[in-house]
Protein backbone atom coordinates (compact mmCIF):
# COMPACT_ATOMS: atom_id res chain seq x y z
CA UNK A 1 0.00 0.00 0.00
CA UNK A 2 1.24 3.43 -0.74
CA UNK A 3 1.76 6.08 1.65
CA UNK A 4 -0.65 8.61 1.73
CA UNK A 5 -0.25 12.55 2.97
CA UNK A 6 -1.57 11.90 5.93
CA UNK A 7 0.59 8.54 6.68
CA UNK A 8 3.96 10.51 5.96
CA UNK A 9 3.16 13.56 8.31
CA UNK A 10 5.39 13.72 11.84
CA UNK A 11 5.24 16.16 14.31
CA UNK A 12 8.60 17.12 14.11
CA UNK A 13 7.63 18.49 10.80
CA UNK A 14 5.73 21.29 12.55
CA UNK A 15 7.16 21.54 15.93
CA UNK A 16 6.14 25.01 16.23
CA UNK A 17 2.76 23.89 16.00
CA UNK A 18 2.73 21.55 18.30
CA UNK A 19 3.55 23.74 21.21
CA UNK A 20 0.71 25.46 20.28
CA UNK A 21 -1.55 22.38 20.85
CA UNK A 22 0.15 21.27 23.47
CA UNK A 23 -0.30 24.77 25.30
CA UNK A 24 -3.83 24.83 25.13
CA UNK A 25 -4.13 21.13 26.32
CA UNK A 26 -2.24 22.26 29.41
CA UNK A 27 -3.88 25.37 30.11
CA UNK A 28 -7.20 23.33 30.29
CA UNK A 29 -5.67 20.98 32.46
CA UNK A 30 -4.52 23.91 34.92
CA UNK A 31 -8.47 25.29 34.40
CA UNK A 32 -10.22 21.99 35.51
CA UNK A 33 -7.63 21.07 38.24
CA UNK A 34 -8.90 25.02 39.72
CA UNK A 35 -12.24 24.18 38.76
CA UNK A 36 -12.19 20.58 41.03
CA UNK A 37 -10.06 22.75 43.66
CA UNK A 38 -12.98 24.96 44.19
CA UNK A 39 -15.71 22.72 43.75
CA UNK A 40 -14.42 21.36 47.19
CA UNK A 41 -13.75 17.39 48.54
CA UNK A 42 -15.35 14.63 46.98
CA UNK A 43 -17.00 11.72 48.75
CA UNK A 44 -14.24 9.15 47.28
CA UNK A 45 -14.40 6.91 50.63
CA UNK A 46 -11.15 7.62 51.41
CA UNK A 47 -10.73 9.51 55.02
CA UNK A 48 -6.99 9.77 54.04
CA UNK A 49 -7.31 11.62 50.56
CA UNK A 50 -8.66 14.94 49.95
CA UNK A 51 -9.33 14.97 46.37
CA UNK A 52 -7.83 19.25 46.43
CA UNK A 53 -4.69 17.36 47.34
CA UNK A 54 -4.50 15.15 44.40
CA UNK A 55 -5.84 17.90 42.30
CA UNK A 56 -3.16 20.85 43.46
CA UNK A 57 -0.43 18.01 42.41
CA UNK A 58 -2.04 18.28 38.86
CA UNK A 59 -2.30 21.21 38.58
CA UNK A 60 1.20 21.95 39.22
CA UNK A 61 2.34 19.75 36.85
CA UNK A 62 -0.28 21.13 34.08
CA UNK A 63 1.46 24.71 34.93
CA UNK A 64 4.76 23.31 34.25
CA UNK A 65 4.17 21.92 31.00
CA UNK A 66 2.91 25.10 29.78
CA UNK A 67 6.88 26.38 30.60
CA UNK A 68 8.25 23.00 28.24
CA UNK A 69 5.33 24.45 25.42
CA UNK A 70 6.76 27.76 25.61
CA UNK A 71 10.40 26.58 25.49
CA UNK A 72 9.62 24.38 22.50
CA UNK A 73 8.21 27.40 20.78
CA UNK A 74 11.35 29.06 21.02
CA UNK A 75 13.31 26.47 19.74
CA UNK A 76 11.16 26.06 16.68
CA UNK A 77 11.04 30.04 16.14
CA UNK A 78 15.17 29.50 16.35
CA UNK A 79 15.18 27.03 13.78
CA UNK A 80 12.87 28.86 10.91
CA UNK A 81 14.67 31.89 11.50
CA UNK A 82 11.86 33.88 12.71
CA UNK A 83 11.94 37.65 13.55
CA UNK A 84 13.85 37.49 16.95
CA UNK A 85 11.27 40.07 18.27
CA UNK A 86 8.42 37.01 18.09
CA UNK A 87 11.00 35.21 20.68
CA UNK A 88 11.37 38.48 23.11
CA UNK A 89 7.66 38.58 23.37
CA UNK A 90 7.30 35.53 24.30
CA UNK A 91 9.79 35.43 26.68
CA UNK A 92 8.09 38.33 28.28
CA UNK A 93 5.13 36.62 28.51
CA UNK A 94 6.90 33.62 30.17
CA UNK A 95 8.28 36.07 33.10
CA UNK A 96 5.25 37.04 33.76
CA UNK A 97 3.85 34.05 33.87
CA UNK A 98 6.90 32.56 36.42
CA UNK A 99 6.39 36.33 38.22
CA UNK A 100 2.73 35.26 38.58
CA UNK A 101 3.49 31.56 39.70
CA UNK A 102 6.77 31.63 41.44
CA UNK A 103 8.26 28.58 41.92
CA UNK A 104 5.88 26.46 39.81
CA UNK A 105 8.64 24.70 38.10
CA UNK A 106 10.91 23.35 41.57
CA UNK A 107 7.51 22.54 42.64
CA UNK A 108 6.72 20.14 39.74
CA UNK A 109 10.39 19.18 39.99
CA UNK A 110 9.75 17.72 43.61
CA UNK A 111 6.72 16.21 42.98
CA UNK A 112 7.94 14.33 39.63
CA UNK A 113 11.87 13.78 41.59
CA UNK A 114 10.44 12.75 45.18
CA UNK A 115 13.21 9.92 44.78
CA UNK A 116 16.12 12.79 44.75
CA UNK A 117 13.91 15.40 46.52
CA UNK A 118 12.96 13.48 49.79
CA UNK A 119 16.68 12.51 50.12
CA UNK A 120 17.96 15.89 49.67
CA UNK A 121 19.52 15.10 46.25
CA UNK A 122 17.56 16.96 43.77
CA UNK A 123 18.80 19.52 41.15
CA UNK A 124 18.88 23.20 41.43
CA UNK A 125 17.87 25.02 44.66
CA UNK A 126 18.75 21.40 46.43
CA UNK A 127 22.03 21.39 45.03
CA UNK A 128 22.93 24.94 45.58
CA UNK A 129 22.11 24.28 49.43
CA UNK A 130 23.98 21.63 49.52
CA UNK A 131 26.82 23.45 47.79
CA UNK A 132 26.83 26.20 50.63
CA UNK A 133 27.02 23.71 53.10
CA UNK A 134 24.04 22.25 54.54
CA UNK A 135 23.01 18.46 54.99
CA UNK A 136 21.40 16.59 52.77
CA UNK A 137 18.66 15.70 55.81
CA UNK A 138 18.27 19.36 56.42
CA UNK A 139 17.57 20.43 52.71
CA UNK A 140 15.33 17.81 51.99
CA UNK A 141 12.97 18.62 54.79
CA UNK A 142 13.11 22.33 54.00
CA UNK A 143 11.83 21.65 50.37
CA UNK A 144 9.04 19.22 51.68
CA UNK A 145 5.56 19.84 52.71
CA UNK A 146 3.21 20.01 49.93
CA UNK A 147 0.00 21.26 50.42
CA UNK A 148 -2.94 23.21 49.67
CA UNK A 149 -4.96 25.16 51.96
CA UNK A 150 -8.06 25.92 51.26
CA UNK A 151 -8.37 29.32 53.45
CA UNK A 152 -5.53 30.21 51.51
CA UNK A 153 -6.59 29.11 48.09
CA UNK A 154 -2.30 28.36 47.76
CA UNK A 155 -0.28 25.88 47.15
CA UNK A 156 2.67 25.20 48.92
CA UNK A 157 5.92 23.02 48.96
CA UNK A 158 8.56 24.04 51.00
CA UNK A 159 9.34 27.41 50.71
CA UNK A 160 7.39 27.64 47.37
CA UNK A 161 3.83 28.78 47.54
CA UNK A 162 1.33 30.24 44.22
CA UNK A 163 -2.26 31.38 44.45
CA UNK A 164 -4.53 29.18 42.70
CA UNK A 165 -6.50 32.65 41.99
CA UNK A 166 -3.32 33.38 39.78
CA UNK A 167 -3.66 30.34 37.49
CA UNK A 168 -6.17 30.87 35.06
CA UNK A 169 -5.23 34.48 33.87
CA UNK A 170 -1.45 33.64 33.44
CA UNK A 171 -1.61 30.21 32.04
CA UNK A 172 -4.24 31.54 29.56
CA UNK A 173 -1.85 34.50 28.77
CA UNK A 174 1.09 32.21 28.31
CA UNK A 175 -1.03 29.99 26.17
CA UNK A 176 -2.24 33.26 24.01
CA UNK A 177 1.02 34.16 23.67
CA UNK A 178 2.23 30.74 22.51
CA UNK A 179 -0.51 31.00 19.84
CA UNK A 180 0.33 34.57 18.53
CA UNK A 181 4.60 33.80 18.14
CA UNK A 182 3.32 30.34 16.24
CA UNK A 183 1.16 32.90 14.16
CA UNK A 184 4.21 34.61 13.16
CA UNK A 185 5.31 31.38 10.85
CA UNK A 186 1.69 31.20 9.58
CA UNK A 187 2.71 35.18 8.45
CA UNK A 188 5.49 34.28 7.07
CA UNK A 189 4.75 31.18 5.36
CA UNK A 190 2.17 33.29 4.07
CA UNK A 191 4.02 35.82 2.24
CA UNK A 192 6.72 33.46 1.11
CA UNK A 193 3.86 32.03 -1.05
CA UNK A 194 2.35 35.17 -2.37
CA UNK A 195 5.85 36.02 -3.30
CA UNK A 196 6.32 32.83 -5.19
CA UNK A 197 2.95 32.89 -6.75
CA UNK A 198 2.89 34.24 -10.76
CA UNK A 199 0.95 37.51 -10.69
CA UNK A 200 -3.01 36.95 -12.29
CA UNK A 201 -3.41 38.10 -15.94
CA UNK A 202 -6.33 39.15 -17.02
CA UNK A 203 -7.94 36.92 -20.54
Amino acid sequence: MSETVADDWSPADDPYAIAVSEAQWWQRTAALAVWRIRAGDDDNGDPFFDSRQIDARQLCIALRQLLMAEKLEQIALADLGIDPAAGRALEQARERFEAALPGIKHMRDGLTHFEDWSRGKGIGPQRERIKAGETPRDVARHFWSFAYDSRADTVTMGPYRIDVGAVEEAAGELALAIYLAAHEVDKRNTARLRDTEPFPTSS
